[in-house]
């Protein structure tokens, strides 16, 4: 499982909010729920929805930003998003 880093685009934000959510499931950190909105609901309607809104935010304060960069770490085997 060979990992690469690459520079992030605004096309790869959802796979980067679910990757995020994955991480910080378990152990529950209630901090966190202020950053992600949904990470603590065990419904998954919820949780989508959460993930939906974070995205959206994180979106559009990156697009406002002329200093945010994004990466990310893809798993060449899978082509996955795996940070």
């Amino acid at each position: 499982m060979p990992l690469h880093l690459y520079t992030a685009s605004y096309a790869d934000i959802d796979e980067l909010v679910k990757v995020m959510f994955a991480a910080n499931s378990d152990p529950h950190d209630p901090f966190l729920d202020l950053c992600l909105p949904g990470l603590a609901h065990d419904s998954p309607i919820r949780r989508g929805r959460g993930e939906k809104e974070t995205a959206a935010t994180y979106l559009a304060d990156w697009e406002a930003s002329t200093t945010q960069h994004w990466l990310k770490v893809v798993d060449s085997a899978t082509g996955k998003i795996v940070a």
